[in-house]
């Protein structure tokens, strides 16, 4: 038998796949031999291997194909044995095999065959899985190394949360894991981990994380049977302890800190056993509820501390509490009423918790005297009602177009926004029986009329010594905290308190220091206005004042310019009428331009105010032939050139007459500019596009439509429809588009007639 049919016998009595890859000069990989098990494994025949690489091979896909020669490739290139892992498809079964490759070399020292053997490692790589998916999943650090940490051969994720430090960090040097350990325990935990042969250990000691903080742990090492071939391992879990420490450290602590805590607060707290008696008392409660400790230890609580309406349902709720430790106060914060010592009754806030003490319920309660923090948030709650009611009332006078408009909203305001019963504004006669009279109110009906029955007057008398006169003579706020018992406001009790009015605030209106009238507030509640309250209204009194000065200003300079206005508008049409007086020929052309000026601005949807300055422009555009000699503009035959340059200056002329007197409108730049055009070839500035006002391009168009459709002295009339094709023609090009296009909608459309 020679050497290859030893060999094929040797490898086919091996039951896992054995393959020997021929390796050719070109680099080509070839199949010298294979055994039975690869042939069953693939489902080939011996003879299908023989000669061919094996991407030839139909049991091979492209993808495992250019992996094999990968690896074949890596073995010849290391020239020694490689080992891989794969997944693969074996007797319809997918598994993973783990793949040895050695080459063989020739006399001459060079690769000439790869000898290859698998085996099937699928439960192998379970296992493996099985022990990652628990390692990397756990949030204890395990770890395994060679006795003295020499080399760490597998460490899991946990270890970079509990130690803050990265694992790559820890194979590359392993010995960081001491560096890690407090130096006050670092020696002892070195010496049980370097011992050897390893020893069984369980220590618990600090490590320091990289950003300084300390972290306690609960390290436990065991030794790990020997491998074959090689020595002992040791392993560990490692237990981040740290909040096992704070919660031993706060438990021993607790009892003084406790002790000093309740000594020192500033709340009351109590316990009370199974049976409701008072088993603990601080100095706190003690201040609180004006019992000595001696006082009340042992008495039931409830029966001392609660008022009288409470009773029934503590009993129902106590029984609860006493079987179970649990019922609807436990765990929450409630406000109640307390009663101290002197019977008087006070707001608190009390938390309630339950303590299991010798098998029975006990209940710990926190108490806080809110009196202060209730009369804050009285206050705030005031506060902040002022401060709507100013803030709306300031939007009334941002909206305000009268004065009377003006005094009903800032009433209407306080009563809506503010919540006040009723709020009047009164003004102070200055004659006769110096009465203070509502000019402004807001309430409801009936509150409303308590206005009717009531004379306030301001002069010395009965009747003028109440809040309101008196506000009016001292020009200072007056207060009635309470209707009932203020001796001021006697003459009005009786009709204030039928309507609910127990606290008033009267706030004198000041102009330039001397009071004209007062703005009144009822409330339903006696005590309703604190300081900030009454600032807040003071600053609104103020308020009413600027903004009544204001319109009034404001209505009489509307007054001032509508006379001027109309003084203005006036001298324009007086201007133009000269105008065209001088040129009987052109009598009415600068009206109707006009006229047709503003039938297409309102065709084009420009706002009132713009089209009445379209209006006086059309009225004035040729005011600059003023200058003009008469006979220039009556004379029926041609001009010479010198002639045609002085009329043609009339928009120059126009505008140094107009540029000096103001107005809303752009007068003087429409009279400079309605001879421009869009192409730049009007005058006298040869404008382009939009550098031409809008207001001048309709006044235009207007001018070229009326002036054709006129007679002139040099000229007959032309007809509507000549001057309505001249302005199509030049659309867009020296005529505005969009005002072209309304002016000749209104011809077309509205049937639009120049008078």
């Amino acid at each position: 038998m020679d050497s290859t049919q030893h060999f094929r016998q040797i490898i086919d009595a091996v039951d896992s796949p054995v393959f020997v890859i021929q390796v050719g000069d070109s680099g080509r990989f070839t199949y010298l031999d294979v055994n039975e098990a690869v042939a069953h494994a693939t489902g080939l025949r011996r003879e299908d291997f023989l000669g061919r690489a094996p991407e030839e091979l139909p049991a091979h896909s492209g993808l495992q194909a250019a992996a094999f020669r990968a690896n074949y490739e890596r073995c010849l290139e290391a020239g020694e044995t490689v080992r891989y892992r794969e997944r693969l498809v074996v007797n319809g079964e997918e598994g993973w095999w783990l793949t040895r490759l050695t080459p063989v070399r020739d006399e001459t020292g060079r690769i000439t065959r790869i000898i290859g053997s698998s085996i099937n490692a699928t439960d192998r790589q379970r296992i493996e899985d099985r022990f990652r998916l628990i390692t990397e999943t756990i949030d204890d650090v395990f770890w395994i190394g060679t006795p003295g940490l020499g080399q760490v051969l597998y460490v899991n994720p946990a270890y970079e949360q509990v130690f803050g430090r990265s694992c790559d960090g820890l194979y590359a040097s392993p010995h960081s894991f001491l560096e890690a350990i407090h130096p006050d325990d670092r020696e002892a935990i070195r010496k049980r981990v370097s011992a050897f042969p390893p020893l069984q250990w369980e220590s618990e000691y600090r490590i320091v994380r990289p950003d300084g903080a300390v972290r306690w742990v609960r390290d436990r090492g065991f030794p790990v049977p020997e491998r074959e071939g090689g020595s002992g391992l040791i392993a560990g879990l490692t237990t981040d302890i740290t909040l096992q420490k704070q919660a031993e450290r706060a438990l021993e602590e607790s009892e003084e800190k406790f002790r000093r805590i309740s000594q020192s607060a500033l709340d009351a707290i109590l316990m009370i056993d199974d049976r409701g008696r008072l088993t603990y008392w601080n100095p706190a409660a003690q201040r609180i509820f004006g019992y000595a400790e001696h006082e009340v230890l042992g008495r039931n609580l409830h029966r001392m501390l609660a008022p009288e309406r409470y009773h029934e349902t503590h009993r129902e709720a106590f029984a609860a509490f006493t079987a179970h430790g649990t019922g609807a106060a436990i765990g929450k914060t409630l406000e109640l009423e307390a009663l101290r010592k002197d019977g008087t009754e006070f707001p608190m806030e009390l938390s309630v918790s339950s303590l299991q003490v010798d098998g029975r319920w006990h209940a710990v309660g926190v108490l806080r005297d809110i009196t202060g923090r209730r009369r804050a948030e009285e206050t705030l709650r005031r506060t902040n009602r002022a401060l709507r009611t100013l803030s709306a009332c300031n939007e009334a006078l941002v909206r305000a177009r009268d004065e009377d408009g003006l005094r009903r909203e800032i009433c209407r305001t306080l009563v809506e926004t503010g919540g006040y019963r009723l709020a009047w504004i009164g003004e102070a006669e200055t004659g006769g029986e110096q009465r203070i009279v509502p000019v402004a109110s807001a309430g409801t009906d009936g509150d409303r009329s308590y206005l009717d029955g009531i004379a306030i007057h301001w002069g010395e008398g009965l009747l003028g010594a109440g809040p309101s006169g008196t506000a009016i003579r001292s020009g200072r706020t007056q207060v009635v905290r309470d209707t009932a018992t203020d001796p001021c406001f006697a003459p009005w009790r009786g009709m204030a308190l039928a309507h609910g009015f127990h606290a008033s605030l009267v706030v004198p209106l000041l102009d330039q220091g001397r009071a004209y009238g007062v703005l009144n507030v009822y409330a339903a509640d006696a005590e309703a206005f604190d300081a900030q309250e009454i600032g807040l209204m003071e600053e609104l009194a103020g308020d009413i004042t600027f903004g009544l000065r204001s319109l009034r200003i404001a209505r009489e300079r509307d007054a001032a310019n509508a006379a001027l206005q109309k003084v203005l508008l006036q001298t324009i049409e007086a201007v133009a009428l000269t105008v065209e007086k001088r040129d009987p020929y052109t009598a009415g052309h600068q009206q109707r331009v006009a006229a047709l000026a503003v039938a297409i601005a309102e065709e084009m949807g420009l706002d009132g105010q713009r089209i009445e300055g379209i209006r006086i422009g059309g009225l004035i555009h040729d005011i600059g032939k003023i200058t003009v000699p008469a006979e220039y503009l009556a004379r029926p035959g041609a001009l010479s050139e010198a002639e045609f340059l002085v009329i043609r200056a009339h928009p120059e002329v126009g505008y140094e007459i107009m540029k000096g007197v103001e107005s809303p409108w752009p007068l003087s730049l429409m009279i400079l500019q309605h001879h421009e055009r869009l192409d730049g070839s009007g005058y006298p500035q040869g404008l382009e596009g939009d550098g031409i006002l809008l207001e001048a391009r309709i006044l235009a168009v207007a001018d070229v439509v009326e002036a054709m459709a006129s007679h002139r002295p040099y000229r007959p009339a032309l007809g509507l429809e000549p001057a309505l094709k001249e302005i199509q023609a030049g659309r867009g090009i020296r005529f505005d588009t969009r005002v072209v296009d309304a002016c000749i909608r209104l011809f077309r459309e509205r049937d639009y007639r120049l008078d």
